[in-house]
């Protein structure tokens, strides 16, 4: 089974095919167009999602991804080759939910609604929060060490 949906791999190569031929614009004006196209495929994956999980970025959501895939893994008694991305293990069991991972920035720059959540209305919506000292440090070793 593939880990990516044939819908997934559609949004991605469209929005790369989109930016390649707009290669003439300004990097600002191709930066903010993509964030768009990410919001859009973002929000699409909304619509279908069983549940969301929001965070800030270095809020340890990875670290509750690995998680959460092993919780299903064991629960579906599916495979360990692939961490559970948006629809993956839904696509092999039906009874595992469809659950986005998401910092809510891309959706934000789609729907330009920068101050409303009303997009989130009517889903079960997780938010993991982390104490933003540890936030800061994370975030000053990733940008000190790995970027």
């Amino acid at each position: 089974m593939l880990k990516t949906s044939y819908k997934e791999i559609h949004a991605v190569a469209t929005r790369h095919l989109a930016l390649a031929t707009l290669f003439f614009l300004p990097k600002k004006e191709k930066l903010a167009l993509e964030r768009r196209l990410r919001g859009k495929e973002e929000y699409r994956k909304l619509q279908e999602t069983d549940w969301v999980l929001m965070s800030w970025g270095k809020s340890g959501r990875t670290w509750f991804r690995v998680m959460l895939s092993r919780f299903y893994q064991l629960h579906f008694g599916l495979s360990t080759d692939h961490m559970l991305e948006f629809d993956n293990y839904h696509r092999i069991d039906s009874r595992a939910p469809k659950v986005l991972f998401t910092h809510n920035n891309y959706m934000r720059d789609y729907l330009r609604q920068w101050d409303s959540l009303e997009h989130f209305r009517g889903k079960k919506v997780v938010l993991l929060v982390r104490d933003p000292r540890d936030v800061a440090v994370s975030q000053y070793f990733q940008w000190q060490y790995r970027m």
